[in-house]
Order: C-alpha cells, then structure tokens, then sequence
C-alpha cells in the first residue's frame, strides 16, 4: 500500500511538474493600472517603470519593444474626455508603426467593453485546458527530448494586444485575444508560441561580419515557418483562414514562389560587405509578409511533404540547415528552388567555409 501512495505521489508530482503555470496578475495590474488613469491620475515615468517590472509586460518590450505603445493606448483609452482617434493623428512620428499603434488601441478599447467577460473567460479554466493542448501540438513539430529540458514555460496572460510572444521559460499571451479565439485555434494558438520558446533552445546562429541583421531575417523563416505548422499550416491546405488571419491569407501563401525567387536574386547578387548585407536584410523583409510567417510556412510545408516531418525537425537549427532542407524537397517536389549563387552567398554570410 505504501509503494502504491509514494507511485501516485510521484505521479502527481510529475504531471504538475509537465503542466505550464498560468499567471494572470498582468490582467489585475492592467485594471489597477486603468483605473488609475480613468480616476483622473497622471501616472509619471516611475510609475510605468513600476508597471513594466511584471516579467510578463517587461516581456513584451523585451521581445518587440511595445512599452511606449502600451503606455501611449492604456492613456488614450481610459483617460476621460479623450478622443482616440484625434491622439493617434496627433501623435507625434505618428507614421512609425502607426498599424500598431491604431490596433493596440483598438484592442484596448475592445477589452474595457468587455471587461468583465474577460474575467469569466479568465476564471473558467480555458487557458489551462488549451495551454495543455497546445503543449501537446508543439511537441508534436519539436525533436522528441524537448519536453524533458525542464518545466514547462510559464504562461504570462496580459492585456496589450492581440498577439502572443514565447522565448525559453516563458510565454505572454493576450487575454482577449484568447477569449476570441475558438477553442481548438487557441490551443493552437498557445502550442505555436511554445514551439518558439522551445526551439530556441536548439537555435545556433552565427553570421559573418556585418551579415547578423540578414541571418536573423532569414531565421524568421525557421523559426516562424516551423511553429506555423502547429497554427496555420493545416488551414492552408484545407484552403481555409484562421481566426485573426487577413483575408489574403491563402493568396499570400500561394505567392511565395514568386518571393523567393526574388529573394534568391538578392542573396546571388550579395556581396561580402555589410552595406551589402544590410540593404538585402531590408528587402528580405520588405518580401516577408506576416514577419516570416508565410514565406517560412511554405518552406516548412515543402520539407515536411518532401522529406517528412522528422526532415523538418532536424532542420530548426537555423538558416542553412532549413534552406538545405527546402531544396532538397523542393527538387524532388519539382518546386522553386534557390539558384547555387545564392546558396553559396547565404552559407558565407552564416560563416560557413567555402571550398
């Protein structure tokens, strides 16, 4: 009887250690932080360095610099009397990021009309039950000790805008956002920010000199395109949109093609010099809708119907094992493939020696 209890006490010990740890204190500090500014309060820069010391809001400036657009829409949100409209127009290089900026606000006011569905939602245990899910459907497109490289990431949920960041240890995911979703996109949604957080631990970049900004765009094609599988990829083929997709979703897939090759004409054309490698860093850009997301999906796609799944996985290193990859399926699936003068240029901006 007693080996039986230590056998379900370590059981239970090991299933909670396998589960992700959900904290919602970032939406409770929102609210504090709203109410604040709907009282008539100016909150001064200490307070919203206070507010930016929550690991899950310290996150998403650290990831992609949102403090000044959460700091600007929480103020034009909730302060009284404030027209939102008129504060993006006015603000000052309104042009920089404006789609951001107009989004984030947009959510914010979204979530104040919804605020109290959004604690119901939050209290009802769907983010736990799609965490769990898509914990599984990540695994599912990671190399199979991922899972055993410790704890789960914590999942931060907030509310910023509708998006979802994932790095080693920890998640962020936007709770309205959440609440919108479907279920079963939500866990999905959920497993491909724990696909990011994961296969970083297997990322190994390196680049020549002055090649860093171009390597880490070609990246985002790994490291977006192989969470995609978890989120998008299945919708593509069934030839439908997800939720929170643009509507030239399907057409901005099927057009990868026609970017890679212009992709190709810029890493062939590359010099070894950083003003090369930095004008082509923007222009792989400039062809990267979705921040990578489509171009990479398609490549993934291609590795994994060419060469198989596990093909796939052993690919999440980086560039130029991704981009083997590619070409390797995308010869034997009769698809584009990229010229040797740019593959030769890509390896030598990695820093691979060339014979």
């Amino acid at each position: 009887m007693r080996t039986l209890l230590f056998a379900l006490a370590a059981w239970l010990l090991a299933a909670q250690s396998a589960a992700a740890q959900v904290d919602t204190s970032g939406v409770d500090q929102f609210w504090r932080t709203a109410d604040r500014i709907a009282a008539g309060e100016t909150l001064t820069g200490s307070d919203w360095d206070v507010f930016f010391t929550h690991p899950g809001y310290r996150f998403t400036q650290e990831a992609a610099q949102r403090r000044p657009v959460i700091e600007f829409c929480m103020r034009a949100v909730f302060t009284p009397g404030v027209d939102v409209a008129a504060a993006l127009q006015n603000r000052s290089n309104r042009e920089r990021r404006a789609e951001l900026y107009a989004d984030t606000c947009a959510h914010m006011s979204a979530a104040r009309e919804q605020r109290a569905e959004i604690a119901v939602f939050l209290n009802s245990g769907a983010i736990e039950a799609a965490s769990a899910a898509g914990l599984e459907e990540a695994a599912r497109w990671l190399p199979a000790d991922a899972m055993q490289r410790g704890a789960p990431p914590r999942i931060y949920v907030l509310l910023f805008e509708p998006q979802g960041f994932g790095r080693p240890g920890e998640l962020v995911v936007d709770a309205l956002y959440a609440m919108q979703k479907p279920a079963g996109q939500n866990a999905q949604f959920i497993g491909h920010e724990f696909h990011h957080a994961y296969r970083e631990t297997y990322q190994r970049l390196a680049w020549a000199d002055g090649a860093q900004s171009l390597i880490e765009q070609l990246d985002r094609f790994v490291h977006e395109g192989s969470a995609s599988m978890v989120d998008k990829a299945a919708y593509y083929r069934s030839g439908t949109i997800p939720f929170g997709e643009s509507e030239t979703f399907l057409d901005d897939i099927r057009g990868t093609p026609q970017r890679l090759a212009q992709i190709d004409a810029v890493l062939a054309a590359l010099s070894p010099t950083s003003e090369s490698y930095s004008a082509a860093a923007d222009t792989v850009d400039e062809l990267s809708p979705g921040g990578g997301h489509l171009n990479g999906v398609f490549m993934a796609m291609t590795i994994e119907e060419g060469l198989g799944r596990e093909t796939l996985i052993r690919s999440l290193s980086g560039p130029v094992a991704f981009f083997d990859a590619y070409q390797r399926a995308a010869q034997a699936r009769r698809q584009f493939v990229f010229s040797d003068a740019a593959m030769a240029n890509l390896r030598r901006a990695a820093g691979v020696q060339l014979r």
